[in-house]
């Protein structure tokens, strides 16, 4: 495929914008298909953070893998991963407010185990993770 044809390449994931947006749509995707996968942020952050670290170890001329890197690079990998977690998360909370109207309150009812008072709504891709 040429450039101008693809969803998504090794440049564009590298990118702040492209990785959280990754993020985001794989966490979303994992969700939609196994509603019972567990907390959508510790899925979230570790997605992200396994994305910026495999960005760490590609050479963006070749597209090969290359461990031998300073140590400083991993470390700026994983502040990098939570960066984009919060920036997924966000993007998460925005796409659900958008499409079903939710919002997350503080004052919601919630009942002696922390859950709410309203029924489970059916599993859809844009949920916010919170």
């Amino acid at each position: 495929m040429d450039g101008q044809n693809d969803f998504f390449t090794w440049q564009s994931l590298a990118t702040f914008a492209g990785t959280a947006t990754a993020t985001t749509a794989i966490v979303n995707g994992v969700r939609s298909v196994w509603p019972t996968v567990g907390s959508a942020a510790a899925l979230g952050l570790g997605v992200s953070l396994v994305l910026c670290l495999v960005a760490a170890v590609i050479d963006p001329a070749t597209g090969q893998i290359v461990f031998a890197r300073p140590f400083a690079t991993y470390l700026i990998a994983i502040v990098n991963g939570f960066f984009v977690f919060a920036s997924a998360a966000g993007l998460s909370a925005g796409g659900a407010a958008v499409v079903h109207g939710e919002t997350k309150n503080a004052a919601t009812p919630r009942g002696a185990d922390g859950a709410t008072n309203a029924r489970t709504p059916a599993p859809r891709f844009w949920k916010s993770w919170f």
